[in-house]
């Protein structure tokens, strides 16, 4: 990979991957909240219990996409790393 144009590429792909994550984390973090206010409600003898494995399932998705997007920053950290290697040649 040589130019500009290529690396330019590359960080316009990790800053939308970094978006990304940064989406998933906020959603990440509703979940979360709503699932605590569910387990709470479920203290008081409320019936939650479907809610509550639905949102820790979309929890469990959410955690998956995270991955993903981490591991898409991480692959393309490296491909950045090797472009300005190259690039400084």
């Amino acid at each position: 990979m040589t130019g500009a144009a290529p690396l330019q590429e590359l960080l316009r792909l990790r800053l939308e991957a970094v978006q990304a994550v940064s989406a998933l984390m906020a959603e990440h973090l509703r979940l979360s909240q709503a699932g605590a206010g569910l387990r709470i409600r479920a203290l008081g003898g409320g019936r939650e219990e479907a809610a509550l494995a639905e949102t820790e399932a979309a929890l469990a998705a959410c955690d998956r996409q995270i991955a993903r997007a981490e591991a898409r920053i991480a692959a393309l950290d490296a491909q950045l790393a090797a472009a300005g290697k190259e690039q400084d040649r």
